[in-house]
């Protein structure tokens, strides 16, 4: 029977096996270094240990090795890729600084470079499979909880590798030296290996005498928090003079993050329009001979902080509307000419805003921006409508690859697009934008609710 304190010892070591395993694949199909020495098994595990010693660590910090971890393949997925990517950097940085760089198997280092997580991957889902299996059948040591709280609803919820009822509960009410004594002898009787405190009703003088008894016995005491503290512990801490702050409102980018996002608009934005060039060319002059007004359509509209800018797209309809009277595209809509539906369906119209990015008021990648009297509208259904404004909007965005494109018709839809904008500015990194990119030509090719 394997106890749970142990499970995290045991990951790290069938992880270190595992990418051990996948130098020893790596060596016996292609060599990766040819220097004297190093060409022997014993040689080429010390170099593979390298990227291996920093991964191992790293991964830890990251909580991959926490014992729940055990049945939760996933918590070292989402860490992997990014950690063992630095590592195998840094043993290409070192092994240029040793001059020895010119000796280097690229076919055997891609291999260990895929091999590594690869073979860890499958070694943690063959884990989850084996831990859950072990569940089952008993042969895994549960944890025991004694759990000191106000009332009998307010414990919380038990652990994977916990036994809700072998764990002790104790309702401390009213709470005094007898209580505290009595207490303790019941935490002893129990065999718990650890105490759960649940003091959301107490003062703090309160929980610091019950923390006080608590030092009687040699157990890890931790402070279960509330709905609205468990909200707070998952923001960034900062010192705040002589106490902490919670930045519950992150601000959307930072200074070097706007940079790189501004660098990456204006490269790709000339970049396509110069590719494209010869096709806006030809659209505009579609426009200009198909159907009588100008060939750009200008409405105004809400960009970063609110502030109001002037977007451009290919003319596609017959009418020009801005201001207090915008009526949404649908289905079959006649004011919508010919050349103009496919411009949408394709959404081919909405590459002049290459412009709008050129000209600092929009970027590539970011929350569509909507007429000013639809912003008022899902300002009033929507309570976080305007913290779509935390950024610049953008021509595309994670809602759009998501299938969330065109009229908003309900006060679900919009909530759904506002959702997907939110997580976006939340999550923002260069990768989601290149990532939004690439799903963007794959949208483009399924083209749903675009007319």
């Amino acid at each position: 029977m394997i106890s749970y304190e142990y499970l995290g010892t045991l990951l790290v070591v069938l992880d270190m096996l595992a990418l051990f395993a996948a130098a020893l694949v790596s060596l016996t199909s292609s060599t990766l270094f040819t220097v004297a020495g190093v060409d022997e098994p014993g040689g080429f595990a010390a170099i593979a240990a390298i990227p291996i010693a920093l991964a191992i660590p790293l991964l830890s910090l990251a909580g991959a090795y926490h014992p729940d971890a055990a049945a939760r393949p996933g918590s070292v997925g989402r860490h992997l890729v990014p950690i063992w990517t630095g590592a195998l950097i840094f043993l290409w940085i070192l092994v240029h600084g040793l001059k020895i760089a010119h000796t280097l198997d690229l076919r055997g280092l891609a291999l260990f470079a895929v091999a590594g997580p690869g073979l860890l991957l499958l070694q943690r889902y063959a884990c989850s499979r084996a831990a859950r299996r072990a569940l089952d059948i008993g042969q895994i040591r549960f944890r025991r909880v004694f759990t000191i709280t106000e009332s009998q609803d307010s414990g919380g919820e038990a652990g994977l590798f916990e036994q809700p009822d072998a764990a002790s509960v104790c309702w401390l009410n009213p709470l005094d030296a007898g209580s505290r004594d009595r207490l303790i002898a019941r935490i002893r009787a129990s065999g718990a290996e650890e105490i759960r405190l649940v003091c959301r009703g107490r003062s703090l003088g309160e929980c610091r005498e019950l923390l006080d008894a608590l030092r009687k016995v040699p157990l890890p005491v931790r402070l279960v928090a509330d709905p609205i503290q468990a909200e707070l512990l998952k923001c960034p801490i900062t010192r705040s003079g002589g106490s902490f702050a919670f930045e519950i409102q992150r601000p959307p980018l930072n200074a070097a993050e706007r940079a790189l996002k501004r660098c990456f608009d204006c490269v790709m934005a000339v970049i396509i329009g110069f590719l494209l060039f010869p096709l806006l060319a030809f659209v505009a002059i579609l426009i200009r001979f198909t159907s009588p007004g100008p060939v750009l359509f200008r409405q105004t509209r809400n960009g970063f902080n609110g502030h109001p800018f002037e977007i451009y797209k290919f003319r596609t309809m017959t009418v020009q509307e801005d201001g207090a009277a915008v009526v949404q595209a649908r289905p079959g809509d006649s004011r919508i000419t010919p050349l103009g539906r496919f411009l949408r369906r394709s959404s081919i119209d909405e590459l002049p805003q290459l412009i709008n990015v050129l000209k600092g008021e929009m970027s590539l990648i970011g929350p569509r921006p909507h007429a000013m009297i639809h912003d008022r509208d899902f300002s009033l259904q929507i309570a976080d409508y305007a913290m779509r404004h935390h950024v610049k909007p953008g021509i595309t965005g994670w809602a759009q690859v998501n299938g969330f494109r065109g009229e908003t018709r309900t006060e679900e839809a919009i909530a759904r697009r506002v959702e997907f904008d939110l997580r976006y500015i939340e999550r923002w990194s260069f990768w989601l934008d290149l990532w939004i990119m690439v799903q963007t030509v794959r949208a483009l090719i399924v083209a749903k609710n675009a007319y």
